[in-house]
């Protein structure tokens, strides 16, 4: 049995980006950064941060691409891939992470709600453990009956 599974937590450094591919395949392209805490040496708690690169296709791309602002939080379900191109004769490749569903998350601050984007019919939306919740309050997005496809594969 194989297993490709990421699940990451973080912020959205810039807007996302949408493409047309040339067989005409959409993509939002978008990078996260996350925080990974360690003791050093000296018993300190040091913080690093990681920037990952995301890629989500097609309708769904279509429908998640407003709400991938710089600075939104994010709750990413996806697979590494490796994306191949050729350039100048030379080929290369880059390790990605591709999206099958975002959580959007937005602070009690932010005066809004934490909402899910599923990517599919079947994706359950969280709900609020009890209706007095300070720190977040959820609500349930548009429904989106789309389905995801890779570069040769449908996810869903």
């Amino acid at each position: 049995m194989e297993l490709n599974d990421v699940k990451l937590f973080g912020r959205v450094v810039r807007d996302a980006e949408m493409k047309t591919m040339p067989n005409g395949m959409k993509i939002a392209t978008f990078s996260i950064a996350t925080n990974r805490s360690y003791k050093n040496e000296k018993g300190e708690f040091v913080q690093v941060g990681n920037f990952f690169p995301l890629s989500v296709y097609n309708q769904y791309a279509e429908k998640v691409l407003p709400y991938l602002t710089k600075g939104r939080k994010v709750i990413i379900d996806g697979y590494l891939k490796q994306d191949r191109w050729e350039k100048d004769g030379v080929k290369k490749s880059a390790t990605a992470i591709g999206v099958r569903n975002i959580q959007l998350i937005f602070d009690a601050k932010d005066s809004a709600e934490k909402s899910s984007v599923p990517a599919s019919e079947n994706s359950a939306v969280p709900q609020p453990e009890s209706q007095n919740e300070e720190s977040m309050i959820y609500e349930d997005m548009p429904d989106f009956d789309t389905d995801i496809y890779s570069d040769t594969e449908e996810l869903v």
